[in-house]
């Protein structure tokens, strides 16, 4: 009688474990996505570009569900002052999937940082948001994201309509209701 209780217990175990071993592998991301760089403000609705993000990396989950990102954000064109060999990232990201691309390094013995801006990813990656830090006019050692004429990144996109639905669909969270125009 004890007998046939153990095995669905031990298997009830085996579930368990395997489960969490599936929830918690690292997924590899590979790939490459079109989306616009757009202008905030009514006043700037005529500013679109087309532009290229290319990730390869990472996203670790862990049982409590942070996940981390490791790998390389590239975006086509961008002229980011961090050497090519010290591009790789490790983000982990809040409960609204939100982190900054924040690199650091050493130069010639010094450390060195670069925060490029906010970026919000989905649950399976499928859609990005990265809003870009700008330097601030009055103090230029300072930067950071310009909510009235801010420039954003949203993929994939193709216009500014998708992409800003884009963008208020990932940042909800953090607006606490209101919306980007």
């Amino acid at each position: 009688m004890k007998k046939k209780l153990w095995i669905p217990i031990v298997l009830l175990i085996v579930a368990f474990i395997v489960w969490i071993l599936m929830y918690t592998y690292p997924k590899h991301y590979k790939f490459t996505i079109q989306g616009v760089l757009y202008q905030l403000g009514e006043e700037n609705s005529d500013f679109v570009k087309p532009d290229t993000i290319f990730v390869n990396g990472k996203m670790k989950k862990s049982i409590k569900g942070v996940r981390t990102f490791t790998g390389i954000i590239d975006i086509k064109g961008e002229n980011i002052p961090v050497p090519e060999e010290h591009r790789q990232l490790k983000i982990t990201l809040s409960e609204y999937g939100e982190a900054v691309l924040f690199y650091t390094y050493n130069e010639k013995g010094q450390p060195k940082h670069f925060a490029y801006g906010n970026i919000f990813i989905n649950d399976d990656f499928s859609k990005l948001t990265i809003l870009k830090f700008t330097k601030d006019a009055r103090n230029l050692d300072q930067s950071g994201f310009d909510g009235r004429s801010g420039y954003i990144i949203s993929a994939p996109a193709q216009k500014r309509d998708d992409a800003l639905e884009i963008t208020n669909e990932l940042i909800h969270g953090s607006l606490k209701g209101d919306i980007l125009k």
